[in-house]
């Protein structure tokens, strides 16, 4: 048991994530390695030991059972991502040894989110009750080997996932045996079994991946990141370990819609992608690749390949590349991946293969930037070949600002991360939309700035110290928006009276957004909005700004209507009304305020003003109040704020 496991989200719906835990030697009650995988549903409260028995009764979670004797499911668990737009997270997992279309012909499973704890079938997913099932092509293929998914490769809006085949055949003009393959498997809710020779023909809802060369073992290793070159669709990463005498081969395919099959050569020589080629003979890179989010903070997905066997620190010590998403298609050499291309973690001791495994785990130190844990199984820290795992820090410090885009189908119902989610289910913008029903397809940016500068008609004491612009190409008639905040962003603001403000630029009025909640425990929140512009945080006990002295001078040409803060440095949030004559707002003055910025005295010359009008002082504050202040001009007096009235 233990032989793979990964974080899932919330498969039942209960708002707490879940976990899956591969045992692909496991043996069910009339069937031997057919293989299980474990769903434990998170819980609240104290800890204890959770029985494999428990589950397989029915209580905190549920079990998936293999079909057949020596499937050996679980070999390859993971999440799936909401892949039947139920609102619940699914599950695939790998069937390398199944015989459907000959001897370890192999496949996959997806099996939909559910909050009973029903033992899974895997032989009734065939029939289309509660997920589906993908056959492999043919004896030998063993698909399965490796899967991954929750992501969305083709912009429909829908979470997809890849089936690895590292035996599989290139097929079509060319045709080479044991290439490797991998099976890329758009959303939809399928109600009956799946080929995947219908992938490999171009008929099918995907489409197939083709390793270069012979024995390459290309699909070994399979990982949806995200979108790495900035177009919106999440990149496939295909690990080919056996490529060039082990060096290793590593390919990113961009996400695209079509279902044309992709050839790895074609990406060696720069078209739909670009490869990292390991270093040296029996590296072995690309034995394992998974997305570990935005590491370095630019707004692109990332990823992690290891090398296990890679000799840079010492022979065996092992290494993984942390590879920056890029839009070129450049090949990269693993050596040379320093700087701005990425960074490595080399091995700690001969012997160790780190690398071995890797994965994100979110922002663990609280800085905005997604860690990661890299495994050592032959480690000797306790003992020979004990193992050990190493939680790395992003050592990156990110730019000013991350440009982070996600396309989203047409009245789709659920929260969608900008920039896709990272291994850990976390978005890696840490905003996210969900739209409300009738919206239309379409790409959603958002700017995250990690600073306030710019920032104008506000106490800024009072401004977390990041803001978001988001803008989109979908119509939409409501959404909700859910921003996720940093500690370290809040110093000098009370953060139980955190709200959202909204401004259409920078410089404001800033109006607060409805529907404001707030989850401390979590670090988010969210409000309704009808459209989008730029967004802050703000302290809500905020008061408005104070005034020292407000006037009306009749000139020759008009009235020059004049007032002084003592803490603005702009004019922002401020207007001049007329009053009407039972002394209740009027019509703004549209004319320019002089300075704008600057000085603390600003001046609006009303050129039809005449002695007898009657001017207020409309203020909108940070909590998106209305204050005026006045009157002035006519026969009101010209004083000072302390003799002034509040409307």
């Amino acid at each position: 048991m233990g032989s793979s496991v990964a974080g899932l989200g919330d498969v039942n719906g209960d708002g707490i994530d879940d976990v899956v835990i591969g045992s692909r030697q496991s043996d069910s009650p009339t069937r031997t390695n057919n293989g299980e995988a474990f769903v434990v549903f998170g819980r609240t409260g104290a800890g204890g030991i959770l029985a494999k028995s428990t589950l397989s009764n029915g209580t905190g979670g549920f079990v998936i059972r293999g079909q057949a004797n020596n499937d050996q499911l679980g070999d390859a668990v993971t999440r799936a991502g909401d892949v039947n737009d139920d609102g619940l997270n699914d599950i695939i997992v790998g069937l390398p040894r199944g015989n459907a279309n000959g001897n370890n012909s192999g496949g996959a499973a997806v099996v939909f989110g559910k909050s009973s704890g029903t033992v899974v079938e895997v032989s009734t997913l065939t029939n289309g009750v509660g997920g589906w099932v993908a056959f492999g092509v043919a004896a030998g293929d063993l698909a399965g080997t490796a899967v991954s998914g929750g992501q969305d490769v083709n912009g429909d809006g829908g979470a997809d996932v890849v089936v690895g085949a590292n035996l599989g055949d290139k097929v079509g003009v060319g045709p080479i045996n044991n290439t490797g393959a991998a099976y890329v498997l758009f959303d939809s809710t399928r109600n009956s079994a799946l080929q995947l020779s219908t992938i490999n023909a171009g008929t099918g809802n995907g489409f197939s991946i083709f390793g270069a060369v012979a024995n390459e073992n290309s699909g070994i290793a399979v990982s949806l990141t995200g979108d790495m070159n900035g177009d919106g669709l999440a990149e496939i990463v295909v690990g080919a370990s056996a490529a060039n005498a082990s060096r290793g081969h590593t390919y990113v395919i961009f996400g695209k819609s079509s279902t044309t099959p992709v050839q790895a050569s074609n990406i060696i020589n720069g078209t739909g992608g670009f490869v990292i080629f390991g270093t040296a003979p029996d590296d072995l890179s690309g034995l394992f690749v998974s997305r570990v989010g935005d590491m370095n903070g630019d707004g692109r997905a990332d990823l992690i390949v290891g090398a296990p066997q890679n000799d840079a620190g010492g022979p065996n010590r092992g290494n993984s590349y942390v590879v920056f998403g890029k839009s070129t298609t450049t090949s990269i050499v693993a050596a040379n991946i320093l700087g701005s291309v990425g960074f490595q973690i080399r091995g700690e001791a001969d012997g160790d293969q780190s690398g071995f495994s890797a994965a994100s785990i979110g922002d663990v130190n609280g800085d905005g930037i997604q860690d990661a844990i890299v495994g050592a199984h032959l480690n000797d820290i306790n003992g020979t070949s004990s193992g050990r795992a190493y939680v790395f820090y992003s050592p990156i410090t990110p730019p000013a600002s991350g440009t982070y885009l996600s396309r989203t189908g047409a009245g789709n119902p659920q929260n969608t991360p900008l920039g896709g989610l990272d291994n850990a289910g976390n978005p890696d913008s840490r905003v996210s939309v969900n739209y409300g029903a009738g919206s239309t397809a379409g790409l959603t940016t958002g700017i995250l700035n990690r600073n306030k500068t710019g920032i104008t008609g506000l106490e800024i004491s009072k401004v977390a110290s990041v803001f978001w612009e988001l803008t989109t190409t979908v119509t939409f008639s409501d959404a909700r928006v859910t921003f996720n905040y940093l500690d370290s962003e809040l110093v000098g603001i009370q953060e139980d009276q955190l709200r959202i403000y909204k401004s259409p630029d920078a410089n404001g009025p800033w109006t607060p957004v409805p529907g404001t909640i707030l989850n401390m425990a979590r670090n988010t929140i969210s409000g309704d909005v009808t459209s989008f512009s730029h967004f802050v945080l703000v302290d809500s006990t905020v008061l408005s700004v104070k005034l020292s002295e407000f006037t009306a001078t009749t000139t020759g040409s008009g009235v020059d209507v004049t007032w002084t803060t003592d803490s603005e440095t702009d004019s922002v949030g401020f207007f001049i009304r007329r009053a009407n004559a039972d002394g209740t707002p009027g019509a703004r003055v549209s004319e320019t305020i002089t300075p704008a910025v600057g000085g603390g005295t600003y001046t609006v010359s009303d050129p039809s003003g005449e002695a007898q009008t009657v001017y207020l002082l409309e203020e909108i504050t940070v909590n998106g109040e209305t204050i005026y202040y006045g009157p002035v001009g006519g026969n009101a007096r010209n004083s000072n704020v302390s003799e002034w009235s509040n409307f």
